[in-house]
C-alpha cells in the first residue's frame, strides 16, 4: 500500500511529541510499505527529502496566531491539496484533530474514495473563544469527520473520553480505539554510548524537565519542591535542567528561581535540538513531567529507554506507562511535598535510581513502534480490504 500521513507541523522543523511520534511510525511502516508524510514546515517552497526510508515533503504554510499563548497557532497548508492529488495514496492517515489539515486531508480521501484514517492527541484551550471555536468545528465538521472515518485513534483514555463526548451517535463500533504511542526502542536501548554512569555519593542528584515551556506542564511545580528540598530538607546537592521552547511562561519561571535564590540548582536551557535533549536525558538521572493534562508523552517513554529514573503524574496515562516505585515513580502534581520527598529519596538512594531504570527500560519495549505498526496495520488492511481493493 502507499501511505500518506499528514500533520499541520512535523519534524525536524518542530520537535513536540507529535512530530516525533509520526516521524517513528513512518519509520516503522516504511519497512514494508511506501510511506510520504506531507506536513507545514518552515520552509519558503517544498522541500522533498528521503529520510529513514520514507519520503518527506515540507510545505510552507500560512500561520494565523490565535491568542498569546505561541502554541495556538493555527496553520493552513496551501498546496495540502495539489500535493495529495499529485501523490495519488492508497490510505491517507492524519494527525492531530481539528486542524485545517487533517479536514484538507479528509476532503481528499472522501473525494478519491480511500480510506481515512485519525489519530487524535488531545489539547487544552481555556479561553473561551477558543472554547467556542471548538464547539461550532465539532459541530459542524469534526462530527462528520469522526463519524465518516475509517478509524480513529486515541493515544489515551482521556483523548477517548473526549472523543465520546463529541457525540452521541453509536457509530464507534470497531472504529474508535485507544492505540498508544510509540517509540523506535532499538534507538535507545543499550545502543547509546554517551550514556553517563549515575552517580554516587555525595554527587549531586541530576534531575532533567524537557517539554514544552507552558503552564500545563506544571514547571513552576517542579521548582517549588526542588526549592522545598534545598530550604526544608537539607538536601542540597540537586540540580535540575528545565529544556524546552518558549511559550510564554519563562519570564514568570526565571523571576521565581530568582525569587527562590535557586540560582545553583535550577537552569532553564532554552530551546535545544532534539539530539541536544537527548544526550541530556543521557547524563542526567531523573527525569520528570508533571503534567496536568497529557495523552502518551514521548519524552517520558525517551526517559525510560535511556534507563533514568523517571517522576512522572499519577494520572490514567501515567498508570498505563509506569507500575508506581517499579517502573518509575508516580506522584500528585500538586503535591509539592510528595515531588520533594521522592526526590530526596532517589537522591538518599542511587541504587534505587539504578533499579527503576533498569526496570523502565524493559517496561517501554511494550510502546515499541513496531509493536504500534502491526496493531495499527491490520486496521489498514480491514479498512482497505473492504474498499474494494
Amino acid at each position: 500500500m502507499k501511505l500518506v500521513f499528514v500533520t499541520h507541523t512535523m519534524y525536524p522543523d518542530f520537535i513536540g511529541g507529535r512530530e516525533h511520534h509520526v516521524h517513528h511510525l513512518a519509520r516503522a511502516f516504511a519497512k514494508e510499505h511506501e510511506v510520504v508524510v506531507i506536513g507545514g514546515a518552515k520552509v519558503s517552497s517544498a522541500v522533498e527529502e528521503v529520510v529513514d526510508g520514507y519520503r518527506r515533503i515540507r510545505l510552507p504554510t500560512i500561520s494565523v496566531t490565535l491568542s498569546r499563548n505561541p502554541l495556538q497557532v493555527y496553520r493552513v497548508i496551501p498546496r495540502l491539496r495539489a500535493c495529495l492529488q499529485k501523490e495519488r495514496p492508497d490510505l491517507v492517515h492524519a494527525f492531530e484533530y481539528g486542524s485545517d489539515s487533517t479536514y484538507v486531508a479528509y476532503a481528499y480521501a472522501r473525494k478519491r474514495g480511500c480510506p481515512f484514517f485519525l489519530t487524535i492527541y488531545g489539547y487544552v484551550l481555556k479561553h473561551p473563544l477558543l472554547g467556542m471555536c471548538k464547539w461550532i468545528y465539532d459541530l459542524c465538521i469534526g462530527r462528520r469527520i469522526l463519524e465518516q472515518a475509517a478509524g480513529v485513534f486515541c493515544v489515551s483514555k482521556t483523548q477517548y473520553d473526549e472523543v465520546r463526548a463529541i457525540t452521541s451517535k453509536p457509530f464507534f463500533k470497531g472504529t474508535l480505539m485507544i492505540q498508544e504511542n510509540g517509540i523506535m526502542c532499538s534507538d535507545f536501548v543499550g545502543q547509546d554510548p554517551s550514556v553517563q554512569p549515575l552517580g554516587e555519593g555525595d554527587a549531586p542528584l541530576s534531575i532533567l524537565s524537557a517539554s514544552r515551556i507552558i503552564p500545563r506542564k506544571n514547571i513552576k511545580t517542579l521548582i517549588l519542591a526542588v526549592h522545598e528540598v534545598v530550604r526544608q530538607r537539607g538536601f542540597l546537592n540537586v540540580r535540575l535542567s528545565i529544556a524546552g521552547p518558549d511559550c510564554g511562561e519563562k519570564k514568570s519561571l526565571q523571576e521565581l528561581i530568582d525569587a527562590l535564590d535557586l540560582h545553583d540548582h535550577v537552569a532553564l536551557t532554552g530551546e535545544l535540538s532534539y539530539g541536544e535533549i537527548r544526550s541530556l536525558m543521557c547524563r542526567h538521572e531523573v527525569f520528570v513531567l508533571l503534567s496536568l493534562y497529557e495523552g502518551m508523552p514521548l519524552s517520558v517513554l525517551e526517559a525510560m529507554a535511556c534507563g533514568r529514573a523517571v517522576i512522572f503524574s499519577d494520572c490514567a496515562v501515567g498508570r498505563k506507562m509506569i507500575r508506581d516505585n517499579v517502573d518509575g515513580v508516580l506522584v500528585d502534581p500538586a503535591d509539592i511535598k510528595a515531588i520533594a520527598d521522592v526526590i530526596i529519596q532517589l537522591g538518599s538512594d542511587r541504587r534505587k535510581c539504578t533499579a527503576l531504570g533498569q526496570q523502565a527500560q524493559m517496561k517501554v519495549l511494550q510502546f515499541d513502534s513496531h509493536a504500534e505498526r502491526k496493531t495499527i496495520e491490520g486496521h489498514y488492511r480491514k479498512a482497505f480490504n473492504a474498499n474494494g481493493n
